[in-house]
């Protein structure tokens, strides 16, 4: 496994052109995270070692668990307290449709 940094890596052609595509359409969303990758340089590689080096994160990378069965559950998210991650994004998601 990783455990130094590589140098930071920036694609400024890369990170132009999203701009610029955003600047035409700010609504285009794909462009918006390849503009953030190509300006992250060392950051996926801090989260990486950030989770790696602390209990939980070393247990979730070593036994991977599948959550999709999680995400599936929409009752038990519906059930998450207010406020919490889960049930922002829930809402963002969904666009307020409590069915989902």
């Amino acid at each position: 496994m990783l455990d130094t940094l590589p140098l930071p890596t920036f694609d400024l052609p890369r990170a132009g052109r999203a701009l610029a595509a955003l600047l035409r359409d700010p609504d285009d969303l794909p462009q918006v995270f390849t503009l953030i990758e190509s300006m992250s340089g060392t950051s996926p590689h801090r989260l990486f070692l950030g989770m790696k080096w602390r209990k939980t994160g070393a247990r979730l990378l070593r036994d991977r668990p599948d959550i999709v069965p999680l995400l599936a559950d929409r009752d038990g998210l519906r059930a998450m307290p207010e406020g919490s991650l889960v049930r922002r994004e829930r809402r963002d998601l969904c666009s307020g449709d409590p069915r989902r």
